[in-house]
C-alpha cells in the first residue's frame, strides 16, 4: 500500500493530475494585508534577515487555504543573481505570529490546487500541493502529515520517496 501510494504521490506531481481542480500558473504580485506584515518581519528578523520591514513591505502575497498563505520575499539578499528564484515561504498566523511550515527558494510563477481532496475516502491523506515557476527551475510542495515536502524540478526524474 506505502508503495502504491508513493507511486500515486509522485505521478499525480508529476502529471498534473485533476487539471480541472488546478488553479492557472498566475504571478505571485498580491500585496501582503497589513495582518501579515509585523509578523512576516518578526519572523525574517528572528531568521537573521536586516531591513526585515522594507522586505516584509516588498513580500507578495497568494492564499493556499483558509489559514495557510504563500509569502515570495524579493529583494537583493533574498534572491539569486537573475532575480528569479527568491525566498519563499508556506505559513500561516497563529496567535498574532508567523508561523512558517517550510522555506525554500522558488520562481514567481505559482500553480496550486483549488481544493484538496481525499485519496481513498474520507479516511486517505488529503492531497493538495503547490508548483512554482521559474526561469531554470520549477519548485512543488507537498504537505505530508510529518511536514512539507519540497521536491526541485530536477530532483522529480530521480524521486524513489522515503524507503526505498
Amino acid at each position: 500500500m506505502r508503495k502504491l501510494l508513493r507511486i500515486f504521490l509522485v505521478s499525480f506531481v508529476l502529471q498534473g493530475a485533476c487539471a480541472a481542480s488546478l488553479r492557472a500558473q498566475d504571478e505571485i504580485a498580491q500585496r501582503v494585508p497589513e495582518e501579515v506584515k509585523k509578523p512576516l518581519a518578526a519572523f525574517l528578523t528572528a531568521s537573521g534577515w536586516k531591513d526585515t520591514d522594507a522586505l516584509a513591505a516588498s513580500a507578495r502575497y497568494a492564499p493556499l487555504t483558509e489559514q495557510i498563505f504563500l509569502l515570495r520575499v524579493p529583494g537583493k539578499t533574498t534572491c539569486d543573481a537573475d532575480e528569479d528564484l527568491c525566498l519563499t515561504i508556506i505559513g500561516r498566523l497563529q496567535n498574532g505570529g508567523f508561523v512558517a511550515e517550510t522555506v525554500f527558494y522558488a520562481g514567481a510563477r505559482l500553480e496550486a490546487s483549488a481544493n484538496s481532496f481525499a485519496l481513498g475516502g474520507s479516511d486517505g491523506p488529503s492531497l493538495f500541493f503547490v508548483r512554482l515557476y521559474g526561469k531554470k527551475q520549477n519548485v512543488t510542495a507537498l504537505p505530508a502529515p510529518t511536514g512539507w515536502i519540497v521536491i526541485p524540478s530536477g530532483a522529480l526524474d530521480d524521486f524513489k520517496g522515503p524507503g526505498n
